[in-house]
């Protein structure tokens, strides 16, 4: 049923980099289901290389948050000008902030926007209790679109390369993908324990590593390569983000903490074995879509956030100092052996 006009659609998601890949889901479940709709997508300037070679989207417009109201007010306009200068028919705000409500107002007829969900991750957080079911985001990405009548009909997040036809290069040794750091530090498992578990890797597969991390996660990448001598390339704030993601699209298996670049890898379809720490699997941002294994531990502590912190709050920092590398790496065996 038909309940209001939807053949174009602006979506704003902004940030981060986990948020918006994990919009991409719904990007084609819209052109399949709504065939004549067209999608205009609006995100910061970071996150284009991860949208602009998205088929389903047939406009992209980009901002730096540091915009002065005058350049944000130009985008605007353009905006409008690629919708015929016309009002959009629909407004998704999957940000769902001050800025994405300044940003859409007088660009849409309707909008509707993603429930955060907030009163469920303070429950989790600061009472450790389960007020609801819980759901992934992308689910609930879907709920935000029950209006449109558009469901989830079991789509994966995805990344579409640039260079797609460039043939991978040929390996003898399996590639396992390493994203060793973290925005905060509750979410980092510790260097060295990535260095026994490459050390565990490499004794019983033939093993090269990547390892990948911004340029704050340098000294911690040099830490990791420097405690054995072990077939290692260091992309560590060395490459700017569309190379990561070539890089990351090399690997067979990828390990990573809780952050961004796991669902890069995800949407990838690389299998995963993902560290949580501070955060649990409940808030709804694991590994989606593909083959994942989550390595953590029970603490009454956890989760103590839902972003992660700068320090832990009970001093002990057990979440991850007691995940060691030995149950890593049986995790990853048991993907190894289910592929």
């Amino acid at each position: 049923m038909k309940l209001f006009e939807k053949n174009n659609i602006l979506i704003a998601r902004f940030s981060s980099i986990g948020d918006v890949v994990l919009t991409t889901p719904i990007l084609r479940a819209i052109k399949e289901q709504l065939p004549d709709t067209k999608i205009t997508y609006l995100t910061t300037k970071p996150m284009a290389c991860l949208l602009e070679s998205n088929p389903f989207i047939d406009k992209l417009f980009v901002f730096e948050k540091s915009d002065q109201k005058d350049k944000i007010n130009f985008l605007k306009k353009e905006i409008l000008l690629a919708n015929n200068s016309q009002k959009y028919s629909i407004a998704i705000d999957l940000q769902n902030n001050l800025r994405s409500k300044s940003l859409l107002s007088g660009l849409y007829k309707k909008k509707i926007s993603y429930n955060k969900y907030r009163l469920y991750k303070l429950s989790l957080v600061y009472l450790k209790s389960l007020i609801r079911s819980p759901k992934h985001v992308v689910d609930r990405y879907f709920e935000t679109l029950a209006e449109l009548n558009v469901v989830n009909k079991n789509y994966n997040t995805e990344i579409f390369l640039q260079n797609s036809d460039t043939p991978q290069q040929k390996n003898d040794k399996l590639i396992f993908g390493i994203a060793h750091g973290a925005q905060h530090f509750t979410k980092q498992w510790l260097p060295e324990n990535f260095a026994e578990l490459m050390k565990l890797i490499s004794s019983h597969y033939g093993a090269k590593f990547y390892l990948f991390g911004n340029k704050n996660e340098v000294d911690n990448s040099n830490l990791i390569t420097n405690l054995y001598n072990l077939n290692v390339e260091n992309f560590t704030g060395k490459l700017p983000l569309p190379n990561t993601i070539q890089k990351i699209n090399e690997c067979h298996y990828f390990i990573s903490n809780d952050t961004g670049l796991m669902h890069i890898a995800s949407a990838l379809q690389k299998p995963i074995v993902a560290i949580f720490g501070s955060t649990v699997p409940e808030l709804g941002f694991t590994p989606y879509g593909v083959q994942y294994k989550i390595s953590q531990i029970t603490l009454n502590c956890r989760p103590c956030s839902h972003i992660g912190r700068s320090n832990c709050p009970q001093k002990h920092f057990n979440c991850m100092r007691k995940i060691t590398p030995t149950q890593v790496f049986f995790d990853l065996q048991e993907l190894i052996n289910t592929k």
